[in-house]
């Protein structure tokens, strides 16, 4: 029998050992091609948690992103991104204190597990809460929302002095709301909050707004009436029915083709206006209604009047004007006119729109309403006066209108400018004479005296 040597016996022994051991698989690299790195940061600031990773494939950039509660075992697919590392987790509707876990995957693998605790979230609190009636049962709301992340609003409402507060919940992104079926002339507390899923602010300004008084639409005006005063004016009267309007709308139409449109809206109480300027020989009609914060009245009856024929200069070596106190008509060369507000007194000055003395003489006169002054321009001087100023400029030097009573100075009467009827005209180069029986102011130009 042949003898084994001390060595081949090791040898066979080995070889048996190994061959009743089972292969072990080897360890598979990761594929360079998914994506790596995952890390995941809770941001407060904004409200989101925030995931970052690095890959490295130059072909395969589409991320699917999967988040699960640490204490679940399921990921769930929450998201996709291409061509980005990064994504922002909105954590506003996650479980506060709770932890949560992330993975990154793309089609070649997935990358490591990013476990991240959701902290608390509280949304900063809205400002500048602001109110305003618009109605006896409405009051509109606007406010500033200041949430870094998507929040609704929690509108609060009560009446003043009492306890039972009402809720309105507002979607996010929207900042006003109308609180509406609210009582008539009753004032009514309001605030909010804003809130995320979990979490709340702290509350807004608390603001008190009244609902307007509920009023009826105002009576139609009535017996409107039209009267050409000049070639470029209508003057308008009307009786004022009501007792609670806040103006009066005034429309006008062109011809008797044209449209009735608003021509404009004048003060509560008045009863007439004149409307200019004006074409010549074009009849002009009109229509006036009430109206407050409820609403326009029914319109009054239409008025129309005709503008005459631009007049002439006159032509005589002279020019006699004469003017009646407290009556539109006065006379130009013995012709009858009609102004657009009688003469009036003021202290021992008669006082009239200038522009009918100036305009039968050839002149202008122009009103500028910023700086209040009237500008004349009639017989070679140019005259300026200012609305209650007791001095004038006539020719560029300054002069007071009159020497005796400092308190003579142009006024404002139912919309139209009056001024010194003598000074005016003496101004210009004229004569005047006051009659005192016929309460009668006669200009002449140029003035017979000189």
């Amino acid at each position: 029998m042949k003898r084994f040597s001390r060595f081949s016996l090791v040898f066979v022994m080995l070889f048996l050992a190994a061959s009743l051991v089972p292969l072990l698989p080897a360890s598979a690299a990761p594929d360079p091609n998914a994506p790596k790195d995952l890390t995941a940061t809770f941001n407060a600031g904004n409200g989101t948690i925030f995931l970052d990773w690095t890959c490295s494939s130059a072909t395969d950039q589409n991320f699917t992103i999967l988040r699960k509660k640490s204490s679940e075992s399921t990921f769930t697919e929450i998201g996709t991104v291409s061509w980005s590392t990064e994504y922002a987790d909105n954590a506003s509707v996650l479980v506060p204190s709770t932890s949560y876990d992330y993975q990154v995957k793309n089609s070649t693998g997935s990358t490591n597990t990013a476990t991240v605790l959701r902290g608390a979230l509280v949304p900063a609190a809205p400002t500048n809460l602001q109110g305003q009636a618009l109605s006896s049962h409405s009051i509109q709301a606007t406010w500033t929302n200041n949430s870094a992340w998507p929040c609704k609003s929690h509108l609060n409402y009560k009446v003043n002095g009492t306890s039972n507060w009402q809720e309105m919940i507002i979607n996010e992104g929207i900042n006003t709301a109308v609180i509406d079926g609210l009582t008539e002339s009753t004032a009514y507390d309001i605030n909010l909050i804003v809130f995320s899923m979990y979490e709340a602010s702290s509350e807004s300004n608390t603001i008190t707004v009244t609902t307007l008084q509920n009023i009826p639409v105002p009576v139609a005006p009535t017996a409107l009436t039209a009267q050409a005063t000049n070639s470029d004016e209508i003057l308008l009267n009307w009786t004022d029915a009501s007792d609670n309007e806040t103006g009066f709308k005034i429309f006008r139409q062109e011809g008797s083709t044209g449209t009735m449109t608003l021509l404009t809206t004048v003060g509560a109480n008045a009863t007439t206006h004149p409307d200019a300027p004006l074409t010549p020989e074009t009849t002009y009609y009109y229509q006036v209604c009430a109206t407050n914060t409820a609403g326009d009245s029914v319109l009054s009856n239409i008025a129309s009047a005709t503008t005459p024929k631009k007049a002439e200069p006159p032509q005589t070596a002279s020019t006699i004007l004469k003017f009646y106190l407290n009556q539109i008509q006065y006379l130009v060369n013995g012709q009858t006119a009609l102004l657009d507000a009688p003469p009036a007194i003021s202290g021992e000055r008669i006082m009239l729109p200038v522009r009918f003395v100036v305009e039968p003489m050839g002149g202008t006169a122009a009103w500028d309403p910023i700086e209040k002054k009237a500008t004349i321009n009639c017989n070679g001087h140019v005259l300026m006066l200012w609305l209650n100023q007791n001095t004038a400029s006539l020719d560029g030097a300054s002069k007071f209108i009159d020497d005796t009573d400092p308190t003579v100075m142009p006024m404002a009467t139912n919309e139209r400018i009056l001024l010194p009827l003598r000074f005016v005209g003496e101004s210009l180069g004229c004569g005047a004479v006051w009659n005192q029986g016929m309460l009668e102011a006669t200009i002449t130009y140029p003035d017979p005296s000189l």
